[in-house]
């Protein structure tokens, strides 16, 4: 297996667990999000950084975009959850 067709499957995988945190980031009831969402986040950050320096640069962006966006909706629902209760 070529090196670029790695950092191709490290992207997609990546793109897979950036996809899960930004749609269960915001999901903090009995702490469900420490267990289920923050290690898929940090394996999909780790597959972000392999897969720096592929042939398609666009999809490393993407997911490095999205793993900000979840980011900042687990953050964001966190500190409307800490507020309201």
């Amino acid at each position: 297996m070529t090196i670029g067709k790695k950092k191709l499957i490290y992207n997609i995988l990546a793109l897979i667990c950036s996809i899960w945190f930004l749609l269960l980031g915001w999901f903090w009831a009995w702490l469900i999000n420490v267990i289920f969402v923050f290690p898929v986040a940090i394996v999909g950050f780790i597959f972000w950084r392999l897969g720096q320096g592929s042939n398609k640069p666009i999809l490393n962006r993407i997911v490095g975009w999205q793993l900000l966006a979840g980011l900042a909706v687990t953050l964001g629902s966190l500190l409307l959850f800490m507020l309201r209760n």
